[in-house]
């Protein structure tokens, strides 16, 4: 198993600003930043980000790599090191965390613990994958294709975003293969993923 975090409205942003004084101009940056990225982040989501960002109540709480955090803890982190954010209100936000949760969540994981999710993950479900990384020792040479759409930028969190339940299987190819099918040249593997699409992945025909 992987993917520590619920399935509804994940992006990758927050606080590319100084703090905001109160939690209503906190809210409103997260809105703001939340539509200026959301085409090339991975969201997970209830609704879309505008309308999910809308919902939260004047308290939600936040979670960063399955850590609960302060407020004041979100001026650490710029939209570069986001991969995804999850906005959870309602039911969806109390079933998780409790009344603490009442005013929603906002879950957050970082560009490194969703590459150290999902490498653990497909460590655990592919043999040949597992077999490659101990030779390599990493997966810098790796270029990673979801369902024939290769990932570029921000891709840790579509990668994270594959559970059991999706994930149908991968292969890996040759920088030969690679190049002649995907015109990759600054790689050495391709791992070609085939997964089912998150119900919920927002623009996921573009990710998936």
């Amino acid at each position: 198993m992987m993917n520590s975090t619920p399935s509804p409205s994940p992006g990758r942003w927050l606080l590319y600003f100084e703090l905001p004084k109160t939690l209503k101009e906190l809210m409103k940056k997260l809105l703001l930043i939340c539509t200026m990225f959301v085409s090339t982040l991975t969201v997970l989501g209830q609704d879309d980000p505008k309308t999910a960002a809308g919902k939260l109540g004047p308290n939600p709480i936040f979670i960063i790599d399955s850590q609960r955090v302060s407020q004041s803890d979100l001026s650490k982190y710029s939209p570069d090191s986001i991969a995804t954010v999850v906005m959870l209100y309602d039911t969806a936000a109390t079933k998780l965390y409790g009344d603490a949760a009442k005013d929603g969540a906002v879950i957050i994981e970082t560009r490194s613990f969703a590459r150290n999710m999902f490498i653990s993950f497909f460590r655990k479900s592919s043999h040949v994958y597992d077999s490659l990384y101990n030779v390599v020792g990493n997966d810098t040479s790796f270029a990673y294709i979801i369902n024939d759409k290769v990932q570029k930028e921000n891709y840790e969190g579509n990668l994270s975003a594959i559970t059991d339940e999706l994930f149908n299987g991968l292969e890996i190819l040759t920088k030969e293969q690679l190049y002649s099918k995907y015109k990759i040249r600054d790689k050495q593997f391709g791992i070609l993923v085939h997964s089912k699409r998150p119900k919920e992945l927002y623009n996921g025909d573009k990710k998936f």
